[in-house]
C-alpha cells in the first residue's frame, strides 16, 4: 500500500471537476477520475461510501482499481479498458467491489473517456445490492411456483387415470368418491396459486382513485368468513362489531385483501385452533383483525413477510404451498385505498393482522 499522496494531474483534472461539479457532488452515484492505469485521482463521497473507504484513504493512494476489484473481474476490466480507448465509453456492466472491510458490493459500472493532454476516465458505479437481492427472490419465486403447480398436476393425472380404470372396469362409487375429492382438492391448491400470481400482476390504482370508492366492510367481511368457512372446513370465528362500516376502497379489492389475511392465518395454524376475524372503530379509522393461534412470526421478520415472494422460514410443512405473494398484495391494495396493514406477533403465540382503513361517508 502507498503512504503518501499521489500527485494529482491538474491539468483537465480541475476542469472536469467544475463542469461536472453537480453531478460529482451528489449522492445520486458513485463518480471518479482516474488515469488509465491503476490510479483513482478523485472520488465523490457516494463512491467513497459504497466501497468503505475515507478520503484520507483516497488521498494517501489506498484506493486504487487492483484494492477495491476481485481478481476474478481482471480480465473483464482489461477488455473494458480496450473498449473505453477505442469508443471513448463503454457499455455499462455489473462486477463487484471489494468495500474495505473485504465484503463485497454488486455495483452497475461505466465510464466515458476524456481525451485531454491526459486521457483520464470519468467512471459511475451504481450499488445494486437491492436488484440482486430481488433476482434471487424471484427466481426462487419461480422455483417454488414450478413445484407448487408440478405436485397437484400429478396428483390430478393419477387420479383421472384411476377414474378411467374404474369406468372401464365398472366404477365402484367408493373409488370414484375419494377421486373426485382428491381433484377437488388438487383443483382448489392450483386456483388459489393461479389467484395469488394474477394479484401481483393486478393493477392497483392510485391512492386518490382507490380513496374514492366506498364499501360496506362488515359486509365484506362476512361474505370472506362464509366463504372460506366453505372452502376450507375450518372454524373461522366472526366478530362483525356494531352495525355497518362503510370504508374506503373497492369492495372487491378490500375483499381480496381480508381474503388473503385469512388465509394465510389458515395456513399458518394448526386446523384444531379456529381463526378469528374481528371488525371494529378505533380512533375514527374502521379495523379488521385476523387472529390465528399459529406458529407466529420472530421480531426481526415482521416487515419481511410483506415483501414480495417473502416465506416464513421456520414455519416447515405450513409453509407448503404457500406463494409469497398474499401479504404483499394484501398491504399494496390497503395502502392506495388509504389504510395500512400491521402485524403483532410472537413465535409460538399466533399473529394478529390488523387491516386499518379510512371511515368513508356512505357505501358505494
Amino acid at each position: 500500500m502507498r503512504t503518501r499522496p499521489l500527485p494529482l494531474p491538474e491539468t483537465g483534472l480541475a476542469e472536469i471537476r467544475e463542469k461536472y461539479r453537480a453531478l460529482f457532488e451528489s449522492d445520486m452515484m458513485g463518480i471518479t477520475v482516474s488515469d488509465l492505469d491503476e490510479r483513482i485521482l478523485e472520488a465523490n463521497d457516494a463512491f467513497l461510501a459504497l466501497i468503505g473507504y475515507t478520503r484520507d484513504d483516497l488521498l494517501l493512494g489506498r484506493v486504487t482499481w487492483s484494492a477495491i476489484t476481485p481478481s476474478s473481474y481482471a480480465t473483464l476490466d482489461r477488455r473494458k479498458v480496450r473498449e473505453l480507448y477505442r469508443r471513448s465509453a463503454i457499455t455499462p456492466f455489473e462486477k463487484r467491489y471489494i468495500r474495505k472491510d473485504r465484503s463485497e458490493v454488486p455495483v452497475l459500472v461505466g465510464a466515458a473517456l476524456m481525451r485531454l493532454e491526459r486521457p483520464l476516465a470519468v467512471s459511475f458505479a451504481l450499488d445494486i445490492t437491492e436488484r440482486k437481492r430481488l433476482e434471487i427472490k424471484k427466481d426462487e419465486f419461480i422455483g417454488t411456483v414450478s413445484h407448487e403447480l408440478q405436485t397437484p398436476l400429478a396428483v390430478l393425472r393419477m387420479q383421472l387415470g384411476l377414474l378411467r380404470d374404474e369406468v372401464k372396469s365398472g366404477a365402484r362409487a367408493a373409488v370414484v368418491e375419494r377421486a373426485i375429492g382428491e381433484i377437488e382438492e388438487q383443483a382448489g391448491r392450483l386456483s388459489l396459486l393461479v389467484g395469488d400470481l394474477l394479484n401481483l400482476a393486478r393493477y392497483v390504482p392510485p391512492p386518490g382513485e382507490a380513496r374514492r370508492e366506498t364499501c360496506d366492510l362488515a359486509a365484506v367481511a362476512k361474505k370472506v368468513v362464509e366463504d372460506a368457512r366453505l372452502v376450507s372446513g375450518r372454524r373461522i370465528l366472526f366478530n362483525p362489531g356494531k352495525g355497518s362500516l362503510v370504508a374506503a376502497g373497492h369492495d372487491r379489492r378490500i375483499a381480496q385483501v381480508v381474503t388473503n389475511l385469512l388465509m394465510n392465518a389458515l395456513r399458518y395454524s394448526p386446523e384444531s385452533k379456529p381463526v378469528t376475524v374481528s371488525l371494529a372503530v378505533e380512533q375514527g379509522r374502521a379495523r379488521v383483525a385476523v387472529r390465528d393461534q399459529g406458529v407466529g412470526i420472530p421480531p426481526d421478520k415482521l416487515e419481511q413477510i410483506f415483501e414480495r415472494f417473502y416465506r416464513v422460514e421456520h414455519a416447515g410443512d405450513y409453509a407448503r404451498g404457500a406463494s409469497g405473494i398474499g401479504l404483499y398484495v394484501a398491504r399494496e391494495i390497503a395502502r392506495a385505498a388509504g389504510g395500512s396493514i400491521g402485524v403483532r406477533s410472537a413465535p409460538g403465540k399466533g399473529s394478529t393482522f390488523t387491516l386499518v382503513l379510512p371511515l368513508a361517508s356512505r357505501p358505494a
